[in-house]
Order: C-alpha cells, then structure tokens, then sequence
C-alpha cells in the first residue's frame, strides 16, 4: 500500500508540473543606439519591478524597449494602457523642439509650451500580416516639468489638442511606411500618416500581433528620456511588467516554490481517492 502511495503521489506531482509554463520571462527588452532598458526596482506602480527604459542620444538612432509577445488578432485590441514615469534625471528638451510637435500636446494642456519639457514613452504593436511585419506606433505625449516623477497613465482613449481643422478624439497612431488615409490624411489639415487605431485594423485586416511594446527613443532629438513603465493593460486584462510574472502567476524565479504545496495537496487527495476506489473495489 505504501508503495503505491508513492508511486501515485509521485505520478500526480509530475503530470501537474508539467503544466507549469517553463518560461518566465514573458517580458523582452531591446535597444539600439546608446539607449538601453532593463529591470529595476527603483521606481515601481505595482508588484516588485518596473522596466527602466533610456531613449539615449541618436538623434532617431537610438531607444529603449520592454515587449510582451501575445498572439491575438489586431482586430481584437479594444483598449491599451500603462503606467509611465519620467525620472528627473532626464534632460529637458528645448523649448523650440517642444513647440514643434503639437501633436503631442495632450488635450487639456497649455500650449504653446512655455517652458523646456519631455516626452513620454509610446506603444509598438507588431504584427504579423501574412509573414510580413508591420509595426504600427502611438504618438507620444509632451510633459512639463510639474509632471516629473508622477506616475502618468497612457491611455488609448486621451487625445491630442485641436489643431489644423481637426479635433482628434483618441489617440493616434501610424505605421512605419506612413500609410495615409486618403480621406483625412496628406490634404495639409491633418498630419499625414496619423490615424486612429481603427484604421490599422481595416488596412490590416486578418493581421495578428506578435508582440506588444512601450519605448523611448527613435525620435528626432538628441535630450536622453529615462523613464519607468509598468502594469500593461490590453482589453482590461493587466499584465505586470515584472521578469517573475508566469502567465497571471506571481512567483519567486524558482516558480515551483510556491506551487508545490497546492500540487501535493492535489496528490494527496487524488491519492487518498484512488486507495478509497481501490478498498472498495477489494471488498466487492
């Protein structure tokens, strides 16, 4: 009887095991340039780390990112957020170079800025359109100084200023060929190759995401953003930007330390069943 004991609790304990998703980096982190991105614990919105991402000095050459690979449609996304703080070891941008990009003036905001400010990180959806890759890339916001290290929400649903004749409701997007709408985009009254997300979905349909990002860098200034981001919303669903984050499991880097004692209770009832099934198969 003893021997049996072991031999099921030991079968049980194996088949849950392996059931436990071996990789627990779900998180990546690329860079090019002099920009650079990893784990920290310096500044966190929730759990125990963020992603501490560096746009560097390229002037366009250079960034940071943290990507969660998922494998959904495009036309899935309904709604995308994370949290974001801008360290204040970043340097300010230039008054002038602020002024230029008025698409980045969140609604709500003064603008013209008066002031040196900066920019926050952006989302990079990668997809997959019959083999080929596609990137498509929010805008990114303008910051003044009053709103360093706080942590700030990117939101899908936040919109630009009024500018130019339009009046954006959402956030904007484009893809790296700059693919126009030929209704609102080139015709002066709009930034061409700005759009919403919805217009990707139809200009990709059928495409599927391959990963999820959020960066700094790749940009047209030369003032090094550092910033934190965490807690990656898609569709409501939130993912914590955290290299011991297990498919919604919190865990030590050993995943199974706090796995094994819900497994061997699983084994033992499963054990203490088979022996009951087996008592009374004996007596009948």
């Amino acid at each position: 009887m003893r021997i049996l004991f072991l031999s099921v609790l030991i079968i049980l304990l194996i088949f849950a095991t392996s059931l436990i998703p071996v990789n627990a980096n779900e998180f990546t982190f690329s860079t090019s340039g002099d920009g650079s991105a990893g784990w920290t614990t310096e500044e966190v919105y929730r759990g125990s780390y963020s992603a501490k991402l560096n746009s560097g000095t390229g002037n366009g050459a250079s960034a940071g990112k943290v990507s969660m690979s998922i494998n959904w449609p495009l036309s899935s996304i309904t709604s995308l957020s994370f949290w974001y703080r801008i360290s204040s070891s970043s340097t300010a941008i230039p008054l002038a170079e602020m002024n230029a990009w008025p698409l980045y003036a969140r609604e709500g905001v003064t603008f013209p800025f008066t002031a040196d400010g900066y920019f926050s990180p952006y989302f990079i959806i990668t997809i997959d359109v019959s083999g080929v890759t596609h990137y498509i890339i929010s805008q990114q916001w303008a910051e003044q100084s009053a709103e360093l290290d706080k942590w700030i929400e990117w939101k899908i649903s936040d919109n630009a200023l009024p500018f130019g004749g339009f009046d954006p409701t959402e956030a904007l997007w484009h893809d790296e060929l700059w693919t126009d709408d030929p209704v609102t985009g080139g015709a002066g009254s709009w930034p061409g190759g700005w759009e919403p997300l919805s217009f990707f979905k139809t200009t990709y349909a059928g495409s599927t995401i391959v990963s999820i990002g959020m960066a700094v860098g790749w940009w047209a200034v030369n003032e090094p953003q550092i910033v934190y981001v965490d807690s990656l919303t898609i569709n409501g669903i939130g993912y914590d930007t955290d290299p011991n984050y297990v498919g919604g499991i919190y865990a030590p880097m050993n995943k199974l330390n706090i796995l094994v004692p819900y497994v061997a209770l699983i084994g033992l009832i499963g054990v203490f069943s088979t022996i009951l099934v087996i008592r009374k198969w004996r007596k009948s």
